[in-house]
């Protein structure tokens, strides 16, 4: 068993190819290579249930993601969140006195 090769594959298995830009306002802009791309769209296909499996189950999952991600996004967008839903809640009651 080869440690330093397997510590090596794995360490470029999980580091980012892509690149790294400035963009013109200054903030940093990364972005995704092919292999990259394949990576997450990887991730998401193991995440998500397989329908062509007999019992639907998805191949592993992801816990605490949302501790993480709903947070972040509430603390960044909450009030934008809270307002589209709110419009498109009312929207759909209005339409639906209308018909």
């Amino acid at each position: 068993m080869q440690l330093g090769g397997g510590i090596s594959d794995l360490v470029e298995a999980i580091l980012p190819t892509g690149s790294v830009t400035t963009d013109s306002d200054g903030v940093l802009r990364y972005t995704l290579s092919d292999t990259d791309v394949r990576r997450v769209r990887n991730a998401l296909l193991g995440a998500l249930p397989d329908p062509a499996q007999p019992s639907g189950r998805p191949l592993f999952r992801l816990a605490r993601v949302d501790e993480a991600v709903i947070p972040a996004v509430l603390e960044r967008y909450g009030i934008y969140l809270a307002v589209t839903a709110a419009t498109l809640i009312g929207l759909g009651i209005w339409v639906g006195r209308q018909a």
